[in-house]
């Protein structure tokens, strides 16, 4: 009797219990979390503003006790909100914890991080040489960035009327490299983001050549810039190399969950896929193929390289990363003041970049089928992973044996003989897109010069890192006038038809490039007339390619100069084609043909 007594009374606690959570959920839902929303979204922009002051700004004790202690409120908020979204919640509980997955992981990276809160702090402090108090701030604000990330991609996939806007994926494709642009010329502002003060047209030549992955330098980046800007910089180079909407997309679909059709459209047409369905494990093999690569080859580079004197440990650790991740995005970016020329008879740390611009210029389509080829199947390359890597193979193989034959007793006469031809191959690879360099360029014979030009123009391969007018665009154009040549009214690639569209959009990019180039050289030439002009071509090429190498003249350009190269980078990397069709307004497509006039040409 007794026994049921208690069930029973057990059973009417379970109940009030459960109409006890349903009101607070309904109170929490309807009241509470409209107010505690906006509360959560003025405190992320508290710890945005705390984190920029932090990193680019000094201040006095005083004040950065206030910003630590309220940067602990900030978090504690923060935390407890997303604790509250997870408890009171009109879903399933499974549901719960799968929407807000991302959220509560933080959380727990949160929590974890007041468990080792004096390692991370230790190793903040060894890097950059902050105060506690300061490393404090950094460890602080970086989470709170993060949750505010998450819930603003939540906000956006609210917003069903953003859907609604017919905006041309180039124009998207663009606009997010010009708004990555300006955000990283503010942040390079920042007074500790360089040691003395540095002319803004300088930071903004600098943003602009890191976004789009170029490495033309007006300033000596190793020097004129503290660690916080280096890592400001290296920050844009990863984004700009991997793309604002390859990254934005890959977080739509791993943490909002969704993305809509035209954010489809949009990231199919910036990495060259064919295929929709293909985006989704593309994206994931991006940031694999990303991780592993430039993790990899920052190990290997720690292991290989000359330290300095006096540098200690976690110096080399952000040397070897920095150059890891420069070489993979094709950047071209050095902390050494002479480039890599001290690295000239060093064969390991040679091989470990060559190898990841290689991977970085071929393209994530193509390194991610390589990856996952099996030769025990009966599977085949695909055509556009056949072309990109005979057309690369076949441009580092000539561009080695060229520059080998003609400079191994002039530009590498300096270089022991058993590394020659591996600074031979070294410079192949990177004339291409990198723009790093062992040897100065200005020593170049004018034969070599020539070639190194066509390397840079041609570029790396669709879908890379690397600009130019890609691998695929120069094989369609020599293939194409190879099978005209021949006397056949198409082109055949291994038992396939290549559509007339693919050639034309060869041709296309082809021309529109040389036009850029073209009026790029004109203003150049007359604004830069006291320079020699193949140093003017050189660095309009270059550009053009976002390459990265140079004669020495990029320094002494004018502020006019300087913003022609601006240009001429953001084209070469968004694409002068993608350009011309934002300006130029599409016809209708009409359904009908005209007859056919033949016109002489040749």
């Amino acid at each position: 009797m007794h026994i049921r007594k208690f069930q029973f009374k057990l059973w009417q606690t379970y109940l009030g219990a459960r109409r006890l959570y349903a009101l607070l959920t309904y109170f929490y839902l309807q009241y509470a979390k409209p107010f505690l929303s906006l509360f959560y979204f003025i405190a992320g922009l508290l710890s945005l503003s705390i984190l920029i002051s932090e990193i680019g700004f000094s201040y006095s004790e005083r004040v950065g006790y206030l910003f630590e202690t309220s940067a602990e409120v900030v978090i504690i908020y923060m935390v407890c909100y997303e604790l509250l979204s997870v408890v009171f919640s009109d879903k399933d509980w499974r549901q719960r914890i799968y929407i807000r997955r991302y959220q509560l992981i933080v959380v727990l990276g949160v929590l974890l991080q007041l468990f080792f809160y004096d390692t991370i702090l230790s190793v903040i402090l060894d890097i950059y040489g902050f105060t506690p108090r300061e490393a404090a701030l950094l460890v602080l604000g970086i989470s709170q960035i993060t949750l505010l990330s998450t819930n603003l991609l939540h906000l956006l996939r609210r917003l069903e009327k953003l859907q609604l806007w017919q905006v041309p994926p180039a124009l998207i494709f663009a606009g997010s490299f010009l708004l990555l642009i300006l955000i990283g010329f503010l942040f390079l502002c920042l007074p500790k983001a360089h040691r003395e003060r540095v002319p803004y047209i300088d930071l903004f030549f600098t943003a602009v050549s890191a976004v789009c992955v170029t490495g033309l330098s007006t300033i000596d980046i190793g020097t004129d810039l503290t660690r916080t800007g280096q890592t400001i910089l290296l920050l844009l180079i990863q984004i700009g190399g991997l793309g604002l909407m390859t990254l934005t997309a890959f977080f739509s679909y791993f943490l909002a969950g969704r993305v809509s059709l035209r954010e489809h459209l949009a990231i199919k047409d910036l990495l060259s896929e064919s295929s929709l369905a293909n985006i989704k494990q593309l994206l994931l093999k991006i940031a694999l193929l990303t991780l592993v690569a430039e993790s990899s080859g920052a190990l290997f580079l720690y292991l290989f390289d000359i330290p300095e004197e006096n540098m200690s440990s976690s110096e080399r650790i952000f040397y070897a990363l920095f150059h890891a991740i420069s070489a993979f995005c094709n950047a071209g970016f050095s902390l050494y003041q002479d480039n890599f020329t001290k690295f000239a008879h060093n064969p390991g740390y040679l091989i470990t970049i060559i190898t990841l611009i290689v991977a970085g210029g071929l393209g994530f389509s193509v390194l991610g089928e390589l990856v996952s080829l099996s030769w025990l199947t009966n599977k085949r390359l695909s055509t556009l992973s056949l072309v990109v890597i005979m057309t690369s193979l076949l441009l580092i193989l000539a561009g080695t044996l060229v520059f080998y034959f003609s400079e191994k007793e002039h530009a590498f006469r300096s270089i022991k003989e058993e590394y020659k031809i591996l600074n031979a191959l070294f410079l192949s690879v990177t004339a291409r897109t990198a723009g790093f360099n062992t040897m100065d360029i200005h020593d170049l014979k004018f034969g070599s010069t020539l070639f190194c030009l066509a390397l840079m123009f041609i570029g790396a391969s669709p879908g890379s890192t690397g600009g130019g007018i890609k691998t695929t665009t120069a094989a369609l154009l020599f293939l194409s006038v190879l099978s005209f040549l021949r006397g056949k009214n198409r082109l055949d690639i291994r038992g396939r038809t290549i559509s007339v569209t693919s050639q034309v959009r060869a041709f296309a990019v082809a021309t529109t490039s040389l036009i850029l180039v073209f009026f790029s050289l004109l203003s150049l030439s007359y604004l830069e007339a006291d320079k020699e002009v193949l140093d003017v071509v050189f660095e309009v090429f270059s550009a053009h390619g976002t390459v990265g190498l140079s004669r020495g003249i990029t320094p002494a350009l004018s502020t006019e100069g300087k913003i022609i190269l601006c240009l001429t980078m953001f084209a070469g990397r968004v694409g002068v084609l993608n350009l011309f069709l934002l300006l130029i307004p599409k016809k209708k497509e009409v359904h009908y043909d005209y007859p056919t006039e033949y016109l002489m040409v040749g």
